[in-house]
């Protein structure tokens, strides 16, 4: 199959999945509040998959968001496939519900983790709705606001409302609500029903006060997580790509670190990332990255470590070239004996023969911009081959004051010899 996958995955087919152990499909919208408007996530399922190819044929590297090598093999992708997006249209919102539960339903059933690249935050509801026969579950939300309208603008299944609705599903048991802040959540009595449900609402300030375990502690052990993350909850200050941006919020590390400890604690049953606007993304579209990579860490914590390593690339590979070679990996440039090939901006600073084996463990190390030109290893003085001008160098010239000054009258009187001037003997 030709179509864009993320991270250059394998492509499948929903009817025909064969053992998969995660399928990714997108969902552009679900539920809009207004009939035949795109949503304005319509298109972050496709900038997603177009930021994940930057380090499509990396993950066969160590992940050090991870701590491990989730794909050691790089002909092996352990069971991961990309099934496409689902066909939403925006004047059809029921018939939008009915194709994400229905595609989520077959991933479950044929006992995949279903990771969906939204769309907007309605997207959650029906992708929910597909786990029903799959509970117990505990949704972890990651969001700005909780989520808890009830009918806006006469529409209860919009992306104001999908942690109420969620909660009225049998199969979701328990709701931790992480990172909201500032307003737009609605009413005080949205937070006095989602708290009167018993949703454990973490705001940024507890995260401040008690960091990622604040909201780690309200989550049941052993649990079964489907993990909700609206874009909006991660800082603006690095993720402005948002149709509401509210100061404040987590960092990308704070995210990883909580997709961690869920794992650590419990086992992540599906993921949904939605409210990504690429239409507000930066032109190197680094928001689309860092939501890629949120995606990828996910899908290796699900995979876990498989204690396999990369074999290291023999001497004969190196020297005929056949090793095999990453995106992103620094190449020596032919006939240097160090080179600063910097890949992506990095500053990673590539070695050359210069430095043998076991000389220095900086091979490949990430430098500062302001180090990156300088090697990592002392070098010899430099050699100055001798002058072919025969001419004597020049002596410095002595300093000189002007003869306007009282100094040059000084300077006159000593080179004669007189100790005093001529007009008034001092």
């Amino acid at each position: 199959m030709s179509r864009p996958t993320f991270a250059a995955l394998p492509a499948a087919e929903p009817e025909a999945l064969e053992h998969p152990s995660i399928v990714l499909f997108g969902a552009g919208e679900a539920t809009p509040y207004d009939d035949g408007e795109p949503s304005h996530s319509a298109d972050a399922p496709a900038a997603i998959r177009a930021a994940s190819l930057a380090f499509a044929r990396q993950l066969s590297q160590i992940d050090f968001d991870l701590g491990f090598t989730p794909f050691p093999d790089p002909h092996d992708t352990r069971g991961v496939v990309d099934i496409g997006d689902i066909d939403t249209r925006p004047e059809d919102a029921a018939g939008n519900r009915a194709r994400i539960e229905a595609a989520t339903r077959a991933v479950l059933a044929a006992g995949a983790v279903p990771i969906v690249l939204g769309g907007d935050d309605s997207v959650p509801i029906p992708f929910t709705a597909g786990f029903d026969g799959h509970g117990p579950l505990t949704v972890v939300q990651i969001d700005a606001h909780v989520d808890w309208g009830d009918d806006i603008r006469g529409e209860p299944l919009g992306y104001g409302s999908p942690m109420r609705r969620l909660a009225e599903m049998p199969h979701v048991t328990g709701m931790v609500q992480v990172g909201v802040r500032g307003l737009g959540s609605g009413g005080a009595w949205q937070i006095e029903d989602a708290r009167n449900w018993g949703s454990r609402i973490v705001t940024a300030y507890d995260l401040i006060r008690g960091g990622i375990a604040a909201a780690i502690d309200a989550v049941p052990a052993g649990g079964r997580y489907l993990v909700s993350i609206d874009c909006d909850g991660i800082d603006p200050a690095v993720f402005p790509a948002v149709a509401m941006p509210t100061p404040g919020g987590l960092r990308y590390e704070e995210v990883v670190l909580l997709l961690t400890a869920l794992a650590a604690k419990g086992a992540i049953a599906g993921l949904v990332l939605a409210e990504y606007v690429p239409a507000r993304d930066d032109p190197q579209r680094l928001c689309a990255g860092m939501a890629a990579r949120i995606v990828a860490v996910t899908m290796g914590l699900v995979l876990g470590d498989s204690g396999r390593t990369p074999p290291r690339p023999s001497k004969s590979q190196k020297k005929s070239g056949t090793a095999p070679i990453e995106r992103g990996v620094p190449r020596r440039r032919p006939g240097s004996s160090y080179g600063t090939d910097c890949v992506f901006g990095t500053g990673v600073t590539q070695l050359g023969p210069g430095l043998r084996r076991g000389t220095s463990s900086v091979r490949g190390s990430v430098t500062s911009r302001h180090s990156a030109t300088r090697p990592p290893f002392p070098l010899p003085p430099p050699h100055h081959p001798p002058r072919s001008d025969p001419r004597p160098p020049l002596r410095p010239r002595r300093w000189q004051p002007p003869a306007w000054s009282a100094g040059a009258a000084t300077v006159q009187r000593r080179a004669a010899g007189r100790s005093t001037c001529r007009r008034c003997r001092c």
